[in-house]
């Protein structure tokens, strides 16, 4: 079961191809991208300069400022220091470095053969600002579920923790998307996130009048949060298996410490092919070779 398992993820992992039909395989699939990701940066030269040099940064940065509280303490305790400061930069290159990420996303588009896009090159108080509206609707997004679990007598507190392990890891794949994305002609989706169709039920039609009012706004409210990532959402509710299979493999690999400053360019690469395919963009002509040319959706990725 094992080794069938991860002949599945080594099969999608050495494969540009379309993800499958059956929902099982489209979860060995998903799980399979990060790791397609890794494979495609190793072979393509332009795309792991990109993805190396912040990583080199953020590490330099930790050893600048780990350094300078290194004072009176002993060798351990200066190297518990370092990784503890590396620890909590993790997070910043997706902040501080998101235009070379965007270039990584508008190169690797070429390379899988989806077409020429422009690189998004958003600006960076806009990704602050993206940055807590996203932490507000996690918190507000996955709150009224939380507490009707916790509720539940005996088992509340375990539901309750597998419902948040679920919503961090639609939140993960909803980022990595996010990531992928290039300049593009953006299509909104016409209805609403699927985690507020609750606050629209006919159920709150009976309820009093300001409860009613009350399920509504938050609604509202949590709509208007969602829509930088809408058609990020959809895409997870549309493919469910795919997007848990992802999920999971990407949060694994990013709890990984400092392996994940170099994990992630790979995370953002595969997420780059599934949006390419989900999207469903026509693949550009076949090239021969490897080099930074397209990968033709077919070929194995080491062009085999």
């Amino acid at each position: 079961m094992v080794r069938a398992s991860f002949d599945r993820v080594a099969r999608h992992a050495r494969t540009s191809a379309a993800p499958p039909d059956a929902e099982l395989e489209r979860f060995w699939y998903g799980v399979a991208q990060p790791f397609l990701g890794l494979r495609v940066l190793w072979q393509q030269p332009l795309l792991r300069k990109r993805a190396v040099v912040p990583a080199l940064l953020v590490l330099a940065g930790a050893a600048v400022v780990a350094a300078r509280f290194t004072d009176d303490v002993t060798p351990p305790q200066a190297v518990v220091r370092y990784y503890a400061t590396i620890a909590g930069f993790a997070s910043l290159p997706t902040v501080l470095f998101a235009n070379t990420y965007e270039r990584l996303a508008a190169d690797a588009v070429r390379v899988f053969g989806f077409g020429e896009r422009e690189p998004l090159l958003s600006r960076f108080t806009v990704r602050i600002r993206q940055l807590m509206q996203a932490a507000l609707l996690m918190i507000l997004g996955g709150a009224p579920l939380l507490f009707v679990l916790r509720q539940v007598p005996l088992l509340g507190g375990v539901l309750a923790f597998v419902a948040s392990g679920a919503w961090s890891i639609h939140w993960v794949v909803v980022e990595a998307l996010d990531g992928a994305r290039v300049v593009d002609p953006h299509v909104g989706e016409p209805r609403p996130p699927w985690f507020t169709a609750w606050t629209t039920l006919a159920f709150w039609d009976s309820m009093p009048a300001p409860l009613r009012r009350i399920v509504r706004k938050f609604g509202d409210v949590l709509t208007h949060l969602s829509k930088p990532w809408v058609e990020e959402i959809a895409l997870v509710a549309r493919h469910p298996g795919l997007a848990v299979g992802f999920g999971v493999a990407t949060a694994a690999l990013l709890a990984v410490p400092i392996a994940n400053l170099f994990l992630r360019p790979a995370v953002l690469v595969g997420a780059v092919h599934v949006r390419g395919h989900l999207a469903r963009r026509p693949p550009e002509p076949q090239s021969p070779e490897m080099g930074d040319g397209p990968i033709h959706p077919q070929l194995t990725v080491d062009g085999r």
